[in-house]
């Protein structure tokens, strides 16, 4: 699955053409895009820090997190 804004058709296509699902959010209700949208400002704001992708990954997948009662997204999704 993919999910995203309402995106291109032509993307849509790739997506389809390869199996894949595409959902997209529902345009009047902004807050379906909630948690992409705050990684976005997560990013903004903490990967000048790094200056690295594969730094603030690792920043970012091991430090708790509150939406997450506090766990780490690798103890919220690998156990």
């Amino acid at each position: 699955q993919y999910y995203s804004d309402n995106g291109k058709s032509r993307f849509t296509s790739y997506l389809e053409a390869h199996g894949i699902e595409h959902i997209t959010g529902s345009i009047v209700k902004p807050t379906t895009q909630g948690k992409i949208e705050r990684f976005f400002q997560t990013f903004e704001l903490y990967y000048p820090r790094f200056n690295d992708m594969e730094r603030f990954r690792e920043y970012y997948n091991n430090k708790p997190h509150r939406s997450l009662n506090y766990k780490t997204p690798a103890q919220a999704y690998l156990n």
